[in-house]
């Protein structure tokens, strides 16, 4: 009867997707005959299949999936691909226990001081992925909350490995960042959400006495549950003994795209191998805000049939921020981008009229830090302070505490300096220098329009010397729905027809990975990372 196609319709469009196949395209061919009788049958036959959770539906997954730009590749049958709406609906199965066990109260406490009232986009799709143990990748712009992501899943399976571990030493958990300042970043709320699930966390980074560090480590001997590192100096200390990493079952990959690009491949495969495979129980979890032929390649080498979501509407472009309002201006001298640089800083200084840093600017030479920032003190009246790697390390974590305190308004850094940034008062980015590659111009414009905020960025571009990159900056102001002003959009329609040799991929110059903090000295050809008494102290401001 013709009363019952509407019904069917909405039936069809609530299955999920994992039942694509067959029932769906049994019920969608026979949506069109003329006799719709044959649908009750096929509505019966689905009906015990159907398990929507309360509250949602796969409609709904789909509708909030289309809202956020957010799409799943790979295998996903029995994955439980619906986004959980709040965090008191997240349930986990444990292997041996046959009823879901909810958030524990302690962390649904901290979780609401905090101000955690639901899930970010990428934390509501991938939390139900992780949760039930499947290997995760997810492509998602800088800001996005992907940290509480994979520490949530973390620190609820290491919970439940604690309580049936032996006196086995060594982690339970592994997190990989490019960076001191990105690995410190997670520490600070892996420590905190880490207490909240009774566990514990150490972080451990070069540039920092070594002794220091073990000594953290050995007092916590077995009940070391995670540890965050640099890859450079958990290589160190796994080589030395410090810390094994038999029992860690779960390996978390942040920033693996920036990693490529520090050089860090060696290590990163180096300590994948010392790990248990995939077939003994580890779960891997790899992030990256791009998705170039490089990082594809070490995932499907490192993650077992993993789950992989995309923000942003495509998996292969590179997708910024639309929280971000995107502009180019085109200089060909410093003394214009000075004035230029002034003025924004002093605009957006009386706007934001708060004790706080408003602004990062990002250079591509060190020394071009030490004078943009004496020109803003000097020139502009504004409290500005550098951050590059010729800075000592008690430097540079005064420079970040005095960022984060408001006693400056202004940062100026180079790209590996300034990783892992996470201050919520920045309001623009500015790229005095035009990066070398769209994927570091992603990222440093990510350092605002965090956590659903709203942010601006403003590039300062070359005409002649930046032109090879003009091409796909604008690509990506499209893609962003950006508006484009007349000069650059001119030159972009001058130089569409001409052709230029890409750059290297990984993006600051030399042989592919051979970057300063990543491969280091050689040792006669036999692959020794890092080497003399560097410790990979450089790994984190390389640049």
């Amino acid at each position: 009867p013709r009363r019952l196609v509407a019904p069917m319709r909405s039936l069809f469009r609530a299955l999920p997707h994992r039942l694509l196949l067959p029932q769906r395209r049994v019920l969608l061919n026979t949506l069109h005959r003329p006799n719709v009788r044959p649908l009750c049958a096929a509505a019966a036959a689905v009906q015990h299949s159907v398990t929507l959770p309360v509250g949602t539906s796969a409609s709904d997954g789909d509708d909030f999936r289309h809202a956020h730009e957010i799409t799943l590749h790979g295998d996903l049958e029995g994955v439980d691909t619906d986004p959980v709406a709040n965090f008191d609906s997240i349930t986990r199965r444990d292997e041996s226990e046959s009823e879901p066990e909810p958030l524990p109260p302690k962390v649904r406490s901290y979780l609401a001081k905090r101000g955690y009232q639901e899930p970010s986009p990428i934390q509501a799709q991938s939390l139900p992925i992780s949760l039930a143990g499947r290997d995760l990748i997810g492509v998602a712009q800088t800001g996005s909350g992907k940290t509480l992501g994979f520490l949530l899943p973390l620190f609820w399976k290491v919970a439940a490995l604690r309580r049936d571990r032996s006196n086995k030493m060594g982690p339970l958990g592994v997190v990989l960042a490019p960076t001191r300042e990105l690995a410190q970043q997670i520490e600070v709320e892996a420590r905190q959400l880490a207490t909240a699930f009774g566990c514990t966390s150490v972080c451990v980074y070069g540039g920092q006495d070594k002794r220091v560090q073990e000594r953290a480590i050995w007092k916590m001997r077995n009940q070391l549950d995670l540890v965050v590192a640099t890859p450079g100096r958990l290589c160190d200390f796994v080589r030395s003994g410090v810390i094994p990493l038999h029992a860690a079952r779960f390996f978390v990959l942040d920033e693996a795209d920036r990693m490529l690009d520090m050089g860090f491949e060696p290590q990163l495969r180096e300590l994948e191998e010392t790990l248990a495979s995939s077939k003994d129980g580890r779960q891997t979890l790899m992030f990256s805000a791009t998705w170039p032929k490089e990082v594809r390649e070490l995932a499907s080498d490192f993650l077992h049939k993993p789950v992989r979501i995309t923000t942003g509407g495509g998996s292969d472009k590179l997708n910024a921020n639309k929280d971000i309002t995107q502009h180019v201006h085109l200089h060909e001298n410093s003394i214009s981008k000075l004035e230029k640089l002034s003025e924004l800083v002093a605009t957006m200084d009386d706007t934001t009229r708060e004790r706080s840093c408003h602004t990062v600017v990002f250079v591509n030479r060190k020394r071009d830090a030490d004078m943009v920032a004496a020109d803003l003190r000097d020139h502009a009246n504004i409290r500005a302070a550098a951050l590059h790697g010729d800075l000592s390390q008690a430097r540079r974590d005064s420079v970040l505490d005095g960022i984060k305190r408001g006693r400056a308004q202004v940062l100026v850094a180079t790209d590996v300096a300034a990783r892992g940034l996470d201050v919520r008062s920045i309001r623009q980015v500015i790229n005095y220098d035009m990066p070398t590659n769209m994927e570091d111009y992603i990222h440093r414009i990510g350092r605002t329009g965090r956590a659903g905020e709203k942010g601006e960025s403003h590039t300062f571009l070359h005409p002649i010397d930046d032109e090879d990159r003009v091409k796909k900056l604008h690509k990506v102001l499209l893609d962003c729905d950006q508006s484009i002003s007349e000069d650059f959009l001119a030159l972009a329609h001058k130089l569409a027809p001409k052709h230029f040799e890409p750059r290297n991929p990984r993006g600051r110059g030399g042989k592919p990975g051979m970057q300063r903090g990543g491969w280091g000295q050689s040792g006669g050809g036999k692959g020794r990372y890092g080497g003399g008494s560097g410790d990979y102290g450089r790994d984190a401001f390389g640049s």
